[in-house]
């Protein structure tokens, strides 16, 4: 499941960084790009983090907190 959502974070926060234009496309249009691409990099790290920690021992935990505090903080973002 880490691993799963590890991916997850990792194309949906490459998204915006890649292409803001289809990203805009699928999400509405923005005003000012950064909140997208900071967005967008905090994800793709966080992914990242998810990915390399579900392979090592003590990593699943870890990937586990990652992955809540993600959830979280992307569900809040997206229900305004």
């Amino acid at each position: 499941m880490a691993r799963a959502q590890g991916l997850f974070h990792v194309v949906g926060g490459a998204w915006p960084l890649v292409s803001c234009r289809t990203f805009a496309r699928g999400y509405g249009p923005v005003s000012d790009e950064w909140p997208q691409k900071t967005s967008g990099g905090l994800l793709l790290f966080a992914g990242c983090g998810m990915l390399r920690a579900a392979s090592e021992e003590d990593g699943v935990r870890h990937a586990r907190r990652v992955g809540v505090g993600t959830a979280l903080t992307s569900a809040q973002r997206r229900g305004r």
